[in-house]
């Protein structure tokens, strides 16, 4: 038996994936004073967030159907449901629409409850500074001082206490990926997550071992948003969700901001003690001349020093590239410039890989908010977590 589950669990096909899903608009949403009438975890959706929710598993079934094609070829889909009122309706109203056939099972979970208000529950925030100015006041000071992700609610949570609550839930992930031979059930490898606003974006945070920065720069998802995770990476938003007034959302007007702290790294922050000293290759050369052609619309052999620093992202345009000024550059002298940086500013990402990325850029295959997550994306694979330097939790997320 321990050779069968070794061997399934070492399968490098299985991918795992994740849809977080936030509850549809609730009551409180519309008519924060709901609070002074009833606990947080009672409060119940409005008709529109019932719309809302089923709308949301229209959008999932059609993710699903041309992910897997059919349910036979997803294999065990399980939904993990916070226990309060209002993600338990937005559970039922995803059931009762199409995504409904592609879930084996349901399942809840205290760990992913809202964040705990302590005791500014029941007041609602809005009115807090009446009710208790002074606690208030405090929790104001430890923002400016601490930020908001640190500053703990008077006899509550604070967005770290949400982020190690959250983590907690992980090993029963873990535990669910394993097989249960003896229960007729393969490992999950799929799973959905109905949840709240602060505690998806504490799930994420963990899970793909963003830092508190990326926490602070991202807002809470909207309502009935489906955010999708291959793994540990953060793929983005499957459905956008809706904004104020229940108004439908398009993916122009959601983002996700990448990990400033990869950012400070790609702008230079990553020095000769951090990264490895950079040596410059034949294939380096090749991925430049590449990136050059693409610039060089015009086909007169010199390019825009402007133009290039809009494509080469945050380690580009930091400092690689000024020592051209505003000037147009050749090949030769582009090449003396790259050449001469990786000695002066070792980056942390492959020169041939960066190229390749601003290539696809200049050549408008992907936009340059796609270029710069993807960039991110290459720094996270390149750095080892051991001397990134900047506080990340060392926890895989799978």
């Amino acid at each position: 038996m321990s050779i069968i589950l070794n061997t399934f669990r070492s399968s490098p096909e299985r991918v795992f994936r994740i849809w977080l899903i936030r509850h549809g608009e609730s009551l409180g949403n519309v008519n924060p004073s709901v609070y002074k009438q009833m606990p947080d975890h009672k409060i119940p959706l409005t008709e529109r967030g019932l719309d809302m929710a089923r709308t949301a598993g229209d959008e999932l079934a059609a993710t699903f159907s041309s992910t897997f094609e059919d349910p036979s070829q997803m294999g065990h889909c399980r939904m993990w449901v916070s226990p309060f009122q209002r993600t338990r309706q937005t559970a039922k109203a995803i059931l009762e629409s199409p995504a409904g056939e592609w879930v084996s099972d349901v399942k809840e979970s205290p760990f992913l409850v809202e964040q705990d208000w302590g005791l500014f529950e029941g007041t609602g925030i809005d009115d807090a500074s009446e009710h208790y100015p002074d606690e208030w006041k405090r929790l104001q000071k430890l923002r400016d001082h601490q930020g908001k992700f640190w500053a703990r609610m008077p006899m509550g949570e604070s967005c770290f206490d949400v982020c190690t609550r959250v983590s907690n839930f992980f090993s029963t992930t873990a535990r669910d990926r394993s097989p249960k031979w003896f229960k007729g059930r393969p490992g999950i490898d799929n799973i959905i997550v109905v949840s709240h606003g602060v505690t998806i974006r504490s799930f994420i945070m963990m899970w793909c071992n963003f830092s508190p920065e990326w926490f602070e720069v991202n807002v809470n998802p909207p309502n009935c948003s489906v955010l999708h995770i291959e793994d540990s990476v953060l793929k983005g938003y499957v459905f956008p969700g809706y904004g104020e007034n229940a108004k439908a959302l398009g993916f122009d007007q959601v983002g996700i901001a990448p990990d400033p702290s990869y950012i400070e790294l790609l702008e230079g922050v990553c020095k000769g003690e951090t990264c490895d000293p950079y040596h410059w290759t034949n294939k380096d050369t090749g991925a430049l001349h590449d990136f050059f052609n693409a610039m060089d619309d015009d086909r007169n052999g010199v390019i825009s020093v402007q133009e290039a620093k809009k494509h080469l992202g945050p380690h580009g345009s930091s400092g690689l590239l000024q020592k051209a000024g505003n000037n147009k550059l050749d090949f030769e002298k582009m090449l003396e410039l790259f050449k001469e940086d990786c000695f002066e500013n070792p980056p942390p990402i492959p020169y041939h890989e960066l190229l390749a990325v601003a290539t696809r850029v200049a050549k408008g295959q992907i936009s340059k908010e796609d270029g710069e997550k993807e960039y991110v994306r290459l720094a996270e694979l390149s750095l080892p977590r051991g001397r990134l330097g900047n506080g990340k939790d060392s926890t895989p997320g799978c």
